[in-house]
């Protein structure tokens, strides 16, 4: 064994050259203060250790402590609109506002007596500034890429944009959402989201096969296409 030992060193050596390692100022005075005055130094190790132990139960404590609810929005994506005079008419996008519960930590009930039937109410939510309720936004909130449209809040909890035309098929937009629209006592989840319009389908109406009278040998296939968009 210590023929290896010497080999490993000699190695390294080779390798590395000599390594010389000298214990900075705070070790060597640590190591003074614990040999020279213990009973100063496990005292202030003691003390160190309970500042750690306070440190992490504060932590604990706060994460067990109720989170304020956050306002997410469900993105209702535009539909299809009717025709008239074979043109297409806007259909409205709406985000409507609701507390999110999935990404909010609850403590799991406590089993309730049988005879006892009542349960907490959800709380109430107005996402919308009251001021704006059933105004046409000018500024607070952009589209894109850029549409031309107006922005409404239908009610206290709906948002909705209407465009001037139909929208394209399968055209990627995202809405980026400022604070100012909304109630200042709530705290939103997120303020940009993004969606997809209708895409592009075609579809088989009516698919038979011809073969002309008059030439025989000449066959076809008829089919009428029926597409989602003009």
């Amino acid at each position: 064994m210590p023929a290896s030992g010497s080999s490993a060193n000699n190695v390294f050596r080779a390798v590395f050259g000599s390594v010389n390692w000298a214990a900075p100022d705070w070790l060597t005075r640590l190591k003074h203060t614990a040999r020279t005055r213990p009973g100063r130094f496990w005292g202030a190790v003691v003390l160190l250790l309970m500042l750690l132990a306070a440190l992490v139960a504060g932590y604990c404590y706060y994460q067990q402590l109720p989170k304020p609810l956050q306002v997410k929005a469900e993105v209702i994506t535009p539909e299809l609109g009717h025709y008239q005079d074979d043109i297409e008419q806007p259909t409205p996008l709406l985000l409507q506002f609701s507390y999110d519960f999935d990404d909010h930590a609850q403590p799991q009930p406590q089993p309730r007596p049988a005879t006892d039937s009542t349960s907490m109410p959800a709380p109430m939510l107005s996402a919308a500034r009251l001021d704006l309720i059933g105004e046409v936004l000018s500024e607070g909130v952009t589209i894109s890429p850029a549409i031309a449209g107006k922005w409404l809040w239908q009610d206290e909890n709906t948002l909705s944009f209407t465009p001037e035309q139909a929208w394209p098929a399968g055209q990627k937009y995202s809405v980026k959402l400022e604070k100012r629209l909304f109630n200042p006592e709530i705290k939103l989840a997120q303020q940009q989201y993004r969606f997809t319009t209708v895409p592009l389908t075609v579809e088989i109406n009516r698919l038979r096969f011809y073969q002309n009278p008059s030439e025989p040998t000449s066959r076809q296939i008829v089919a009428t296409l029926n597409f989602s968009h003009p």
